[in-house]
């Protein structure tokens, strides 16, 4: 059962981390259209 608990913390840390890449791409493109 903590195992699983541990594994599971560590893909949503992943998963926010590959959120806030895609978000940071997002603003930086949306910044190069609209300039």
């Amino acid at each position: 059962m903590e195992h699983n608990y541990v594994y599971f913390q560590e893909i949503t840390i992943k998963t926010q981390e590959k959120n806030k890449i895609i978000c940071n791409n997002l603003s930086w493109i949306i910044m190069l259209v609209s300039s």
